[in-house]
């Protein structure tokens, strides 16, 4: 989900900050940190993992869950938009 968000054609250049919002929103601190750090600047998960003072393994694990609470929060987003039963 993360590529369709960071695309420009879904977000425009005055919308960063709200989409940045959004995805810091989206998952628990911990999860954001990582996930900030390896998709959105590029730093490769070895130096993030020590940064974090953690396996590299974890590192990944936390991508994942980052991930799922996106995708979560991208779920819900558009059942609020777009209501099942209304």
């Amino acid at each position: 989900p993360e590529d369709l968000l960071l695309s420009e054609d879904v977000w425009s250049a005055r919308a960063h900050d709200a989409r940045i919002a959004f995805l810091e929103a989206s998952m628990a601190p911990v999860f954001w940190r990582v996930f900030h750090a390896y998709v959105l600047l590029g730093i490769p998960v070895a130096a993030i993992a020590r940064s974090e003072q953690a396996p590299v393994g974890t590192i990944y694990n936390r991508l994942r869950l980052a991930r799922q609470d996106l995708h979560a929060a991208v779920a819900r987003a558009h059942a609020a938009r777009h209501p099942l039963f209304s």
